[in-house]
């Protein structure tokens, strides 16, 4: 999500690749970085599904991916995807 932040595109871009304001990624992030396992919402949510979702188009290639953040891109879509499942789960109970 600090890539994000860094973003030198703007609010509109950020709000176009997550959905957000720069205040609420930062909320996000500090949710994250504290993590906290409850009172998710669900827009709190796509935020962190989106920046999953979307990292890996901020690298031209995979090895640039994985030496800056240390984990394969096909790892956060599976993160993503994982997200979405869970999500999924506790809406059928």
């Amino acid at each position: 999500m600090l890539l994000f932040m860094g973003d030198r595109g703007g609010s509109d871009a950020l709000a176009l690749r997550l959905g957000c304001s720069r205040e609420f990624l930062e909320e996000v992030y500090r949710r994250v970085d504290g993590n906290e396992q409850r009172g998710w919402s669900i827009e709190a949510l796509h935020v962190v599904h989106a920046a999953l979702s979307t990292i890996g188009n901020l690298f031209v290639s995979e090895e640039d991916f994985y030496i800056r953040l240390g984990f394969f891109r096909e790892n956060a879509a599976a993160m993503a995807v994982s997200l979405v499942e869970a999500i999924t789960a506790v809406a059928l109970e």
